[in-house]
């Protein structure tokens, strides 16, 4: 899942804020796919927590940068009327939990497919 996220409901609205979990970064890290890739990124005990759950939401902790290191890190917020699942009636619909849970990769291609088919 690699999902870092939190939730806020009023009974009509559900809303989610979301992104990538200190394990994506640690991947991406050893892949050098825009995080930095010192040795302590790329160890088994990696534990680069960019961003934390606090009381009120998200907090994001940038880390320091070297000279020529890249960061890329990415917040996604999804609202919707709070209903049931469409597929299974019995439970709530948790497409907002889908819509935020979303890879820098995954979203790289979403990018590149509309920059190739742009919209009227």
């Amino acid at each position: 899942m690699n999902l870092i996220a939190v939730e806020s409901e009023n009974g009509i609205r559900q809303l989610r804020l979301g992104t990538e979990d200190k394990d994506a970064m640690a991947q991406r890290a050893s892949s050098n796919d825009w995080m930095p890739q010192r040795p302590e990124a790329v160890s088994r005990n990696y534990t680069l927590q960019v961003t934390t759950i606090v009381a009120d939401g998200l907090q994001a902790m940038i880390p320091p940068l070297e000279y020529g290191e890249r960061f890329y890190c990415h917040y996604i917020i999804a609202e919707n009327p709070r209903c049931k699942s469409a597929d299974y009636p019995e439970e709530p619909d948790i497409s907002t939990w889908y819509a935020v849970e979303q890879t820098k990769s995954r979203l790289e291609r979403a990018w590149q497919e509309d920059a190739k088919n742009p919209r009227p």
